[in-house]
């Protein structure tokens, strides 16, 4: 008899770490509100950034506006979609991560229009917008897009096929501008014209790389970016608009996994917090 007490004291020891680790995780679930969450609620369609220069509200044009483009394009979306059913949720957030980081540093410069998936559409008025601005409006995209890519890789603490492949994406922005006509339908904000179709087809290049800024040539004038960036120059031939000439403009790789940038115990606890976020999102 005592032999079976000391075996039951023995298993109901044996099962209070096991609880507390299980209590633990629900306590920081509740606590924490997943990242996921927040930056997809940030990208509903009622939840506008509204900090940038062209960020205030105003009535969708009733005639044609010469409009600067800006569409980041995340590289590598539609494979990384696809790798794993399983992981569809947790490559979801990913992505709603991502591009939430680009509409934040983005809507500093320009004003976001919509989303497309794996992209964001911005546009800015010409008469209003500098040169220097522009320039520093894109890189800071780009940096925002590193920066958050970095964290995701670092805080990683899934190992299904989406998780494990977040380095592999990357950012391409298109810069164009031309005449646009804004308006609106059900509530959302829409634009036509030969310059936004332009701009959604030199999304398909001959860039050859996943990495870069391309600038129409005729856009070229009014962006100056802070610092000399290697380029070279580019033509695709549209079916809409004939021979197009760019400048692609190459920016150095920020490598996703960047070792010894955190300590070891706040780098567990990220990992804690990432593990009980994806754990909350796909269940």
């Amino acid at each position: 008899m005592m032999m079976e007490m000391d075996q039951h004291g023995v298993m109901v020891w044996m099962l209070v770490p096991v609880l507390a680790i299980v209590l633990a995780a629900v306590f920081i679930g509740y606590q924490l509100r997943p990242a996921s969450e927040a930056a997809i609620a940030r990208l509903q369609p009622g939840n506008r950034f509204r900090t940038g220069a062209e960020a205030a509200d105003r009535p969708a044009s009733t005639e044609p506006e010469d409009l600067l483009i800006v569409i980041p394009d995340i590289s590598g979306y539609t494979r990384f979609m696809s790798l794993s059913k399983l992981g569809l949720a947790h490559a979801h957030y990913v992505i709603a991560e991502l591009l939430s980081a680009i509409l934040e540093a983005g809507s500093e410069t320009f004003r976001p229009m919509r989303l497309e998936g794996d992209a964001v559409v911005f546009h800015g008025r010409m008469s209003t917008l500098h040169p220097q601005d522009v320039g520093k409006g894109l890189i800071e995209i780009m940096q925002a897009f590193d920066s958050r890519r970095r964290s995701l890789v670092r805080e990683n603490a899934c190992p299904c096929a989406a998780c494990t492949q977040i380095g592999a994406l990357d950012l391409k922005i298109i810069v164009h501008h031309g005449e646009v006509l804004r308006f609106r339908m059900g509530g959302m904000e829409d634009m036509s014209g030969e310059a936004i179709i332009t701009a959604h087809r030199l999304l398909k290049n001959g860039a050859g790389q996943p990495r870069y800024i391309l600038v129409t040539e005729s856009t070229k004038p009014f962006v100056a970016f802070p610092n000399d960036l290697s380029h070279r120059t580019i033509t695709e031939t549209l079916d809409s608009a004939g021979v197009i000439s760019a400048t692609v403009f190459d920016l150095p790789d920020t490598r996703p996994d960047e070792p010894g940038d955190r300590a070891p115990g706040t780098a567990l606890t990220a990992k804690a917090r990432d593990l009980v976020r994806k754990i909350r999102i796909a269940v």
